[in-house]
């Protein structure tokens, strides 16, 4: 076919071989019959065919795309459909939707039939389809109560905030499902479409009931990396909104601290329960300063998982997590309750034999600086003497942390940290030429924060192996 057909020419006959080409091993034959689909999908005639091939086609492939195109299509062109057509695609989709044999199409006509929801139940055109859902998840038969589940979730995630009007009979059917056989992936998916559409806080309050069944059931649950992960995921947008999550989050902190210690877990599902943690910390800090017995357990574990390989600089991990984590505590948390916390563990880790220790309380200590400034400047000298002797460490790991930490404290603390000048500026000038190029590179950019703090005269006693340093690097670029 040519792409410059007229779309309104196209037969039924015709779209099923234009939504065939669409598997083609041939690219040319693709695009162009991708420009023709996309004229075609303009006309408000195009939900007919594309219902009858999303219902009735023998071809699994064909069902699957047509049902894509309609969902998304369908929009556009309803308001203009007659009576009949509509009352139509109704009755088809669910018959289509009870006898696919597909799990995927079945899942894309729940999609499609969510999509029709949104546009009938507002407007109360489609009563029918809860009583439908409610009968089905009422069904002792697994597969009648799965096809429930997968309509209910559907409809709860193209509803938003139409969703409403519907929220208590949802929460009390979803309340007595959640220890069903094979219902537990759905929940959650409905909980989570739930808690992310535009209902009132009184009705996230009543979705929130859910929860500490719902994470105790999930934590029970074998191969529940992806459960857990979607839980926490959706509660760290909800933690801002008040009151909702606020019975729950003492509850909420220790299952995610006690996954994000065990190193069995997935790093995702680790990362994404301390960010979780992380949000909570931010926006509810009252929650920690009411109970330091939160904090204690959350800087125990924030302190080991941050001996963990943290990845690529632009790359989550539970270590940089955790960093980040307590970082947020030194800026939310009253120092005089967190400083002594940190600087205490950051001592305890600077003398383990274990280099990781020695870098991760490195860190720590230059990302929690900015949180702790006050009490930090009254130890700033001695504090700064004994971060300096890891310039020299044997492991390269913990030279390299070193070096971090000075960048931290010449970027949060500069007013404070650059009056130590005399101390920090020969120690890195002295080093610079028996490290590899990686250090290097670390030591020329904690120089230029540095410097760049420094009063005129202060930088003036320095211009000479500065110079020198400069005219050598420019000569000889570092590259690692």
């Amino acid at each position: 076919m040519e792409a410059d057909i007229d779309p309104s020419t196209i037969t039924p006959e015709m779209l099923g071989t234009l939504l065939l080409n669409i598997f083609c091993p041939k690219t040319e034959v693709i695009k162009e019959s991708t420009k023709i689909l996309k004229k075609y999908f303009e006309l408000h005639s195009c939900l007919g065919p594309l219902l009858s091939y999303a219902t009735a086609s023998t071809d699994d492939r064909i069902r699957l795309l047509a049902c894509i195109c309609l969902r998304k299509k369908l929009v556009n062109h309803w308001i203009v459909q007659d009576t009949s057509f509509k009352s139509t695609m109704k009755e088809v989709l669910l018959k289509a939707f009870v006898s696919e044999t597909v799990p995927k199409v079945r899942e894309n006509i729940s999609y499609v039939i969510g999509v029709l929801a949104f546009l009938l139940i507002p407007n109360n055109e489609w009563p029918e389809l809860f009583t439908i859902i409610l009968s089905k998840c009422q069904n002792p038969d697994p597969n009648e109560l799965q096809q429930g589940m997968l309509l209910l979730y559907a409809v709860c995630d193209c509803l938003d905030k139409d969703l409403e009007p519907l929220i208590n009979s949802t929460v009390e059917l979803l309340s007595k499902l959640i220890n069903a056989k094979g219902c537990l992936i759905l929940i959650v998916k409905t909980v989570n479409a739930m808690m992310k559409s535009g209902i009132s806080e009184e009705s996230l309050t009543k979705v929130a009931t859910l929860l500490p069944e719902l994470v105790k059931v999930a934590i029970s649950s074998p191969n529940n990396d992806s459960l857990l992960h979607d839980i926490f995921d959706s509660l760290s947008d909800l933690v801002v909104t008040p009151k909702v999550l606020t019975p729950y989050l003492p509850m909420l902190i220790e299952v995610a601290i006690s996954i994000a210690e065990n190193k069995d877990d997935s790093k995702e599902l680790r990362t994404v329960v301390l960010m979780f943690v992380d949000s909570v910390i931010d926006s509810k800090p009252k929650i920690v300063k009411e109970d330091k017995s939160i904090l204690v357990r959350i800087l125990n574990v924030g302190f080991e998982v941050a001996k963990e390989e943290k990845g690529d600089d632009n790359e989550d991990s539970p270590a940089s997590a955790a960093i980040d984590l307590i970082e947020r505590c030194a800026l939310k948390i009253a120092n005089k309750i967190v400083y002594p916390m940190i600087i205490e563990r950051c001592e305890n880790f600077m003398k383990s034999t274990e280099p990781q220790a020695r870098s991760a309380a490195l860190i720590i200590l230059g990302a929690s600086s900015k949180g702790i400034e006050t009490p930090l400047k009254k130890n700033l000298e001695s504090i700064i003497d004994v971060i300096l002797q890891y310039v020299k460490d044997p492991s390269m790991e913990v030279q390299e942390a070193c070096l971090i930490t000075l960048c931290y404290f010449a970027d949060y603390i500069s007013s404070s940290f650059v009056k130590y000048h005399s101390k920090v500026l020969p120690s890195l000038l002295s080093e610079i030429e028996n490290k590899p190029d990686k250090l290097k590179a670390r030591i020329l950019i904690a120089l230029e924060i540095f410097c760049k703090n420094l009063e005129k005269e202060e930088i003036v006693q320095y211009l000479k192996p500065l110079l020198q340093l400069l005219v050598l690097y420019l000569n000889n670029p570092i590259t690692y």
